[in-house]
């Protein structure tokens, strides 16, 4: 009887050490190889304006900070609770998931802005279930290896 037991327990540490083996990995080196969208600065470094990316995706060009007015509106609208979750947020999941049940149709996505930089890296792969699931996982993984900012 021990050594089932102990054996079940070698076996559990193992899948986990192979889950957080395969977690620690799952995200690639570069996140996007996408052209940026096109930025325009005046002479003083300000942001004046931007234009979608040719694949109709946001990508800004690494250049220091964005103004902080636009990161705090992109924020508002996007993800109002963006720096008090770990890259999911479960309470819009599962509001997004009644609404979608409940209407039958996919009407609300409870994407976080950290889920939205996986699905964009991801290129837009189609919506469904098991690619929420991929994005959930990427999602926490982008957030432990990355700050917020």
């Amino acid at each position: 009887m021990r050594q089932i037991l102990k054996r079940k327990k070698a076996i559990g540490f193992g899948l986990l050490l192979i889950v957080l083996v395969a977690f620690y990995f799952s995200l690639p080196k570069v996140l996007f190889q996408n052209p940026y969208s096109t930025v325009v600065y005046d002479k003083h470094d300000e942001l004046l304006g931007a234009r979608i990316a040719a694949d109709g995706q946001w990508r800004f060009p690494p250049k220091g900070n964005l103004p902080e007015s636009y990161k705090a509106a992109v924020i508002q609208y996007e993800d109002k609770h963006f720096y008090v979750h770990p890259g999911i947020n479960p309470f819009s999941i599962a509001r997004a998931l009644w609404v979608n049940l409940k209407t039958g149709q996919k009407k609300q996505g409870g994407s976080t802005i950290t889920m939205q930089v996986v699905r964009m890296a991801l290129e837009n792969q189609p919506r469904t279930y098991w690619q929420k699931v991929k994005e959930l996982v990427l999602a926490v993984r982008i957030e432990c290896a990355y700050s917020k900012d």
